[in-house]
């Protein structure tokens, strides 16, 4: 069954939906202080930005020169508008997704469900979609052990089956993205525009709800059975956190700017989706920027994209050919100049707009000198390598974690399994994990140094 973006609950968020324990609390405002939330010894966000379907093979990837602990001294022609962050960017080349390649599950998309996981998926049925990962993704891990709710953002995704989905809060347990970056904002910034007085009032009246309801709730105890008051004294416990969490809340300065309402612009149409990439992206920051959740995950169509097609003339692509059908005629016909043309039209885009993402984090400053993508860890995937296959996997790191990472160089993993990638994920976000996923396909974090 799918969760909310806000599946994996902390105790802050637990009462405030409306299905908490029937309360019906309205929607709490994320904009607070929270303590401890610029720590020096862990990166300040992790930002995971999945592109669809596979790279081109690495022939075309590779920088020039490579070798492992080369400096990066160019980028592929196809990422050409990366250049400006070459300097920050850790190219990670030659990994092999070992949960997959041991996965009887047919089909070349179920990449998708090993991404974050490292886990051979749960089968729900024999197609290749009917899938789910088998374990809570490092997404949802990280800011479970950060004790904050992560953003999952989405772009023209369709469907919902294994092909579709990338952030899990366990077993068979998606998290559907929200695709509608209007939506996205209203969600996160519900009381931002509140005068003072107002947001006083309402932290009143949040306040007193709780207040019946603890009572409410310490008047029934009496009546439970011995293990039903045991459940109801951590439920009473919840209630007393959030209590105390919101009497200490202070309104942080932001001032989020809202993307056009749905109303006015359509998001999920094929001709608006490189700017509905663009406004996530946006929403996705401003969120993070105003202290709303150090984690997210932004989501670019399906595993296969099946769904995209290139006809963007303003962005320097006009192909009537969806993008799932591009990835397939060049693995079919690799020597065909008209097929490789179309093929790194289709990839120098997608590069595109994580250099959009870089570029807007980059022109955030911090106050000390340095900018949101200096102490962000943001990472670049895709659910499938080359030719449909799971070895010699490029996954990219973007800024310096907050001093952790040397970047600005190559480093090829020649058959570790990605797992350890994900192992690297958890220790740079200050997580003491050794392993991640099925422990047989890992063994233990890259040596990025």
């Amino acid at each position: 069954m799918a969760r909310s973006r806000f599946a994996n609950f902390s105790r802050r968020r637990f009462l405030m939906g409306a299905g908490a324990c029937g309360m019906g609390l309205p929607f709490l405002s994320s904009l607070v202080a929270r303590a401890g939330s610029d720590p020096v010894d862990r990166a300040r966000r992790l930002i995971i930005f999945c592109s669809p379907n596979e790279p081109i093979n690495p022939d075309f990837w590779l920088p020039p020169g490579a070798s492992h602990g080369s400096v990066l001294t160019g980028l592929a022609p196809e990422m050409a508008s990366l250049e400006p962050y070459r300097d920050k960017l850790l190219m990670l080349g030659n990994m092999d997704m070992a949960s997959r390649i041991a996965d009887p599950h047919p089909g070349g998309h179920i990449g998708m469900g090993h991404l974050l996981v490292g886990r051979r998926v749960t089968e729900i049925g024999p197609n290749e979609p009917e899938h789910w990962a088998s374990g809570m993704s490092v997404d949802q891990h990280i800011a479970a052990a950060l004790d904050m709710d992560p953003l999952t953002v989405g772009i023209r995704v369709s469907g919902a089956n294994g092909n579709s989905r990338i952030s899990y809060v366990g077993d068979s347990q998606p998290v559907d993205p929200v695709t509608n970056p209007s939506v996205l904002f209203d969600n996160l910034f519900a009381d931002a525009t509140l005068p003072a007085e107002e947001l006083a009032a309402l932290k009143a009246q949040r306040l007193s709800v709780l207040d019946r309801v603890t009572g409410d709730l310490e008047r029934i105890k009496s009546r439970l059975p011995a293990e039903g008051r045991n459940k109801l004294e951590i439920h009473t416990d919840m209630v007393r956190d959030l209590e105390l969490k919101i009497e200490s809340d202070q309104v942080i300065d932001c001032d989020p700017t809202a993307p056009p309402s749905a109303d006015t612009f359509d998001y999920g149409s094929n001709a608006n989706f490189p700017t509905a990439v663009r406004r996530q992206i946006d929403v996705t920051l401003q969120a993070m920027g105003c202290g709303i959740s150090d984690v997210a995950t932004i989501q670019l169509s399906n595993s296969g994209a099946s769904n995209l097609t290139p006809l963007w003339p303003t962005e320097g692509i006009d192909l009537n050919l969806n993008y799932h059908d591009i990835v397939h005629d060049h693995n079919e016909d690799p020597n065909n100049a008209t097929i490789i043309d179309r093929r790194l039209q289709a990839e120098t885009f997608f590069y595109s707009m994580f250099a959009y993402l870089l570029e807007q984090l980059d022109t955030i400053e911090e106050g000390d000198g340095t900018t949101m993508l200096d102490n962000s860890l943001v990472v670049w995937m895709k659910p499938i390598a080359q030719r449909h296959n799971f070895n010699e996997f490029l996954f990219m790191l973007a800024g310096s974690a907050n001093g952790q990472l040397s970047t600005g160089r190559y480093l090829s993993f020649d058959g570790q399994p990605h797992n350890n990638l994900l192992v690297n994920l958890c220790n740079l976000m200050g997580l003491p994990d050794t392993s991640y996923g099925e422990a047989q396909f890992c063994t233990g974090p890259l040596d990025l140094g």
